[in-house]
């Protein structure tokens, strides 16, 4: 068990251990999972404009880490080039660089968040196990003085129909999971909050709490499949979909 500051994302990824993102892989089946982590295929390009957000509001000393990259695509060999070229770097295109910047000055003007923010622990890695399973998590940010965990989600929805992203990325799962990685390590947690920002203009932004009834439906499936992943751990078996004949309601 173990709360490591300043650990890079890539010594991060190498933990051979459980991430909440991959349980979602589990939930779909073993063999799903086994997959995923086995193919190790991931678009980072996908995360950029997040992963520049996250860097800029909760790592501003690391923003020579965002580069502006002057071409329309990324998904072209030069794009690819320049990327290797610079490790540890993140590329944004033009119009992803304008985005980010004015997405970052609109946060910023909002007080009451950088305030929330304020004498947080950003970007911790969490090690610990859960049910008797090797798992870990990489905390956006935690207020060591008012025990509250802070999750910054950057989003194309409208925050007011947020909901559907929480159901969509399993989000109150993540919330019970770093909860309990935290609780494992000594640390008890009094709240959780998204701090969730729009991605079009005028980069609108709201913290959002999740009820206790999404809690303990993310506390349900916890309990339920983390045994699971330790028996197939355990027995090597990681089975697809069951062969019964699903039926499907209207």
């Amino acid at each position: 068990m173990a709360i490591v500051k300043n650990l890079s994302v890539e010594e991060y990824n190498a933990i051979p251990a459980l991430r909440v993102s991959s349980l979602g892989a589990f939930m779909r089946s073993p063999a799903h999972y086994k997959h995923a982590v086995e193919s190790q295929k991931v678009d980072q390009t996908y995360f950029r404009v997040g992963t520049a957000v996250h860097t800029l509001i909760l790592e501003p000393d690391q923003a020579c880490t965002i580069m502006r990259y002057s071409a329309h695509k990324t998904a072209c060999q030069a794009y690819f080039k320049a990327c290797a070229m610079n490790p540890g770097k993140v590329l944004l295109l033009d119009a992803e660089y304008e985005m980010v910047m004015r997405m970052v000055d609109a946060l910023r003007e909002q007080k009451y968040i950088m305030d929330m923010l304020e004498g947080c622990d950003t970007e911790l890695s969490i090690t610990g196990k859960l049910y008797g399973v090797a798992c870990k998590s990489r905390i956006d940010a935690w207020n060591p003085n008012t025990n509250i965990i802070i999750d910054l989600k950057t989003t194309k929805e409208s925050v007011s129909t947020f909901k559907s992203s929480i159901y969509k990325y399993k989000y109150y799962i993540q919330n019970v999971f770093y909860r309990k990685m935290m609780e494992v390590n000594g640390k008890p947690v009094d709240d959780f909050l998204f701090v969730v920002l729009e991605k079009d203009a005028p980069y609108g932004s709201k913290v959002i709490k999740l009820s206790d009834e999404f809690l303990a439906k993310g506390e349900a499936i916890i309990e339920e499949e983390l045994p699971k992943f330790k028996k197939c751990l355990e027995t090597g078996v990681w089975g697809g979909y069951t062969h019964d004949i699903e039926v499907i309601e209207p």
